[in-house]
């Protein structure tokens, strides 16, 4: 488990926002709190799409030790990895009682998308061990992730997704009639009225983070 939440907005306000949405429609302006909540969904949704803070966040996670499942790997829950402040390695026995001991590690980034390289750890925590048999259970990481404060202030694409995002979750609170397909927005493959229909190429629908609409899809390639 991992112990942070994106529970404020960090990059998009309501002049990043409505750069790119017109404000002149009722279900794109909202009251200011539910511009708030729909930027911070539009911000949480994309961290899930991208599976990295939208800022450098230090965030702290417990992990089982790698090896019990016959690998020497352990993958962090967030890519765009830039640095390891701590390892702390949990390993049992050495007292006579139930209860896991902790060593100090060390560690290896293999590379930015999150795989930490335990081989250091190990050979680390045997030579500390106070008594044979001790078998590490678990590791403490702490680690900051997430994007690059350059990329977060100055990419109008990364902006501009936001905002998409953002305008489909506010529809869904002031208008969710207003959303393609209806409430939930959902992704629509066929569509006729008057005589006319139209249906979408299923290879340009798939379910992302944000949904599985149209627009949706636009914002998870931009």
């Amino acid at each position: 488990m991992q112990t942070w939440t994106h529970l404020a907005p960090v990059i998009l306000t309501d002049a990043v926002y409505f750069r790119y949405v017109p404000s002149d429609q009722s279900f794109a302006t909202g009251s200011a709190a539910q511009r708030s909540a729909a930027y911070l969904a539009a911000e949480q949704l994309i961290i899930q799409e991208i599976g990295a803070p939208l800022l450098p966040t230090t965030i702290t996670g417990t992990f089982m030790w790698p090896e019990l499942y016959g690998t020497n790997t352990i993958v962090l829950p967030h890519k765009w990895v830039t640095s390891i402040g701590r390892i702390n390695v949990l390993e049992a026995g050495g007292t006579g009682t139930c209860g896991l001991q902790n060593d100090e590690g060390c560690h290896r980034i293999r590379d930015e998308i999150g795989y930490i390289d335990t081989h250091c750890i190990c050979n680390l925590c045997a030579n500390q061990c106070s008594s044979l048999g001790n078998e590490p259970y678990q590791v403490q990481i702490t680690y900051t992730a997430g994007l690059p404060t350059g990329i977060a202030a100055g990419d109008t694409t990364l902006h501009m997704a936001l905002a998409m995002v953002a305008e489909e979750v506010l529809k869904e609170i002031v208008d969710p009639g207003a959303n393609p397909g209806g409430p939930g927005a959902p992704g629509v493959m066929g569509f006729s009225t008057l005589g006319y229909s139209e249906q979408h190429n299923p290879e340009s629908i798939h379910m992302t983070a944000m949904g599985a609409s149209a627009r949706m899809n636009a914002a998870a390639r931009l």
